[in-house]
């Protein structure tokens, strides 16, 4: 995935993410990985999800 396409992804995931309980943040946060394939120890919430 192209960087600026990631960066407009996580904003609208971001959005999700910071609005879910906590039961429902597990799967956006898995589809975030598959979707950029990234690893989930580098997607942290306080690195990815949670900044402003």
């Amino acid at each position: 995935m192209v960087k600026s396409a990631r960066r407009e992804y996580l904003e609208s995931i971001r959005k999700r993410y910071r609005k879910a309980r906590k039961k429902n943040k597990k799967p956006i946060l898995d589809e975030f990985c598959a979707n950029c394939r990234v690893f989930r120890s580098s997607t942290l919430p306080h690195n990815y999800l949670t900044r402003l």
